[in-house]
């Protein structure tokens, strides 16, 4: 329940408290089952919101996601490695972060969980970008890598909730997310952009609908999805 504790005093904005409450408590509920049950899940100020992690799990389960990258390691990685155990899905999450130290912390929870062999942890630092706006660091990691590792397959889920871009100065830095991964994404997909009530988010939602021609939808107020080719509803 700590992970409630960013949410419970500071909603959306147009989102009342109690029903933002509501939202994230009966999320908690449904995920339950796939925290760890003997450790602690850390989480912070910065982890991604409940309702937006059962979202993605609704869609993994109902729309067939096999193949998930995600910008940004967390308790995302850690949950989503689990119900590819739980509901034995056949497939991977290409988790890719530039903490090297936060990413060794995740490695040692996988494995405690027996979740491991689920993950594709890529470390990449930061680092100047071709694909960046305003001059500003992204993952150094090249797309033959990212080929590699999908080893013949299809992206149908990007999740990005990184790098960290709270500072103004760093508002649009998770702009090349979908450049650079858009070659590999499957006809039918998912993509999710989290912390959109963030005016950088904002800008790069706006820049991604108009050159990919995708429509994004609000979750909770935190985070927007689009999805390309047919889906059943995951929302909660």
């Amino acid at each position: 329940m700590n992970t409630l504790l960013k949410y419970l005093t500071r909603p959306p904005k147009g989102l009342h408290r109690r029903t933002f409450i509501a939202q994230e408590t009966y999320a908690y509920g449904l995920l339950a089952h796939l925290f760890p049950e003997d450790r602690y899940l850390p989480v912070s100020s910065s982890s991604i919101p409940l309702s937006t992690l059962a979202t993605i799990c609704n869609d993994v389960v109902v729309n067939g996601r096999k193949t998930v990258v995600e910008f940004g390691s967390g308790i995302s990685t850690i949950i989503l490695a689990s119900l590819f155990q739980k509901n034995k899905i056949e497939g991977k999450i290409i988790s890719i972060d530039h903490d090297a130290g936060w990413l060794g912390i995740l490695k040692s929870l996988a494995e405690a969980m027996g979740t491991s062999a689920y993950i594709h942890f890529v470390h990449a630092p930061l680092a100047p970008s071709k694909l960046a706006l305003n001059g500003l660091d992204w993952y150094d990691i090249q797309s033959s890598a990212i080929e590699k590792l999908l080893g013949g397959t299809r992206v149908d889920a990007l999740l990005v909730d990184g790098p960290y871009a709270y500072k103004k100065a760093l508002r649009l830095a998770r702009y090349p997310a979908l450049p650079f991964i858009e070659p590999f994404l499957a006809e039918n997909c998912s993509i999710l952009l989290d912390d959109t009530n963030r005016r950088g988010e904002k800008q790069i939602l706006k820049r991604w609908a108009g050159d990919y021609r995708l429509s994004f939808r609000s979750i909770n107020g935190f985070s927007s999805v689009a999805f390309r080719g047919e889906h059943w509803n995951v929302f909660l």
